[in-house]
């Protein structure tokens, strides 16, 4: 858990910043020059660097340097516009898409909450969050991760039970107010003789 740099003050950020509509990702952070503080920079244009993650492959934010200090321009959006520091939180994207800094799109939340709101991961091959094949068993098992820790919910003879109980599991450990991404049963295709 990475802990950010404390952003400046509210009317410092209120006086050289302006936040804007993101209509075209990637090209725009969501904030635009009002004062300056390098002479390279006029107002009206765009703040804020895209940078590539060094720890996630294919991970992309928008980073502005005030004062020698990096911020999220994120975290910064959200300052801006709700006038709540979010300090030791996460500014969220809701729809995981990091390049959208659109204030509609971002949500304060803990560490915890935001490991809810991740795609299924790359390597995973039943085709649904929280549910992997036990070869010892011969049977599926599901598991959610809560706190840094693993909370093993079952063994199943179907995937569609598996998948359903990390989705009970996703409603009992989030906070109210957030959701994460649950398993869409429709999609998920299972063997077993209860489903053939």
């Amino acid at each position: 858990m990475p802990n950010p740099a404390p952003l400046p003050p509210l009317d410092f950020l209120a006086r050289h910043l302006e936040v804007v509509p993101v209509s075209t990702l990637g090209e725009e952070s969501g904030l635009v020059w009002r004062k300056p503080t390098a002479a390279m920079h006029k107002a009206g244009d765009r703040a804020g660097t895209l940078v590539r993650h060094s720890t996630y492959a294919g991970r992309q934010d928008w980073r502005i340097r005030l004062n020698y200090t990096g911020y999220l321009a994120s975290r910064v959006i959200y300052y801006l516009h709700h006038r709540v520091d979010p300090g030791a939180m996460t500014v969220d994207h809701i729809d995981r898409n990091t390049l959208n800094n659109n204030v509609a799109n971002l949500a304060l939340a803990t560490w915890r909450e935001q490991g809810f709101n991740q795609k299924r991961r790359r390597d995973n091959t039943s085709g649904a969050r929280g549910v992997s094949w036990s070869k010892n068993g011969c049977c599926w098992t599901a598991q959610i991760g809560v706190d840094n820790t693993i909370v093993r919910l079952g063994s199943f003879a179907c995937k569609l039970d598996a998948a359903a109980a990390y989705n009970d599991a996703l409603v009992q450990h989030l906070d109210s107010g957030r959701q994460g991404i649950a398993n869409d049963l429709s999609v998920i295709q299972c063997d077993c003789p209860k489903c053939s």
